[in-house]
């Protein structure tokens, strides 16, 4: 028996994040920013992938009981789905499956769009860490610089990976891009 309550905006993007990584293999940043002008081919591509929203065969779950547990507490947003679909209530007689897919189906594009958001995040992370030769300890006085924080002593390379890594996953892309730009025109 399920107790909580079911993400299906988590959900939708997991596999959308997933979909892309398969289907389209973004490597770079340039690679993902490719992928913002190709947002309304995505979103067409995964609409019919049962993998992400079961739309094709009509099913993601493949088990009307599944569907159902999916469904409890989120008859709001079935609601919200069906109300921005313009469609009525006549999907309740489909069945639960149709009605976790068009759950799905109307959050498809939030999901690819904070993806995207996401991809863009990572791969800017890893051209940052790969422009100042990753974190090591001749990177330190670089990483306290893009970051604006004091790397504190640490016992190995390990924690200082650590401590790099999280400094810059928490910049925003912004920041992260500034930062880039920053290397670059000093190099």
């Amino acid at each position: 028996m399920m107790n909580e309550r079911y993400d299906y905006y988590e959900a939708v993007k997991a596999d959308v994040l997933e979909a892309i990584r398969d289907q389209y293999q973004p490597k770079t940043l340039a690679d993902i920013l490719d992928l913002f002008e190709k947002r309304d081919e995505i979103c067409d591509d995964l609409w019919t992938m049962d993998s992400v929203t079961g739309n094709a065969s009509g099913s993601y779950t493949f088990s009307s009981w599944k569907a159902e547990e999916n469904l409890l507490h989120n008859l709001d947003l079935l609601g919200e789905a069906l109300e921005a679909f313009g469609s009525d209530y006549d999907i309740l007689k489909n069945g639960a499956e149709a009605c976790d897919v068009t759950i799905r189906c109307y959050l498809l594009g939030g999901a690819i769009d904070e993806a995207l958001e996401e991809l863009a995040h990572e791969a800017l992370v890893n051209e940052l860490l790969d422009k100042i030769g990753g974190p090591s300890w001749e990177s330190v006085p670089t990483i306290e610089l893009v970051t604006g924080c004091e790397v504190e002593g640490f016992g190995d390379w390990g924690d200082l990976a650590d401590e790099a890594h999280t400094l810059i996953e928490q910049a925003d892309r912004e920041q992260l891009e500034a930062w880039l730009e920053e290397l670059n025109n000093a190099a």
